[in-house]
């Protein structure tokens, strides 16, 4: 069996409280989770730090589908 270690977690989401809840929920697991409000925010927060996992709805994703393709 294969384990792989995540420690870093960029997570966008617009609902604040919802963002919260799951930054608290992972961060009692051992995570390190940032968050962003939106993807745009989430770009710079990317450009600026390393993740190992990115999370967020679609509407917050967008940016990164229009970026793979220009």
């Amino acid at each position: 069996m294969t384990t792989i270690t995540v420690t870093g977690i960029l997570y966008m989401e617009d609902d604040p409280a919802l963002a919260s809840l799951l930054q608290k929920s992972l961060e009692r697991r051992g995570f390190i989770v940032d968050t962003a409000p939106n993807g745009e925010e989430g770009l710079k927060m990317l450009d600026a730090s390393q993740y190992d996992v990115l999370a967020g709805g679609l509407q917050q994703l967008t940016p990164f589908r229009s970026s793979s393709t220009t």
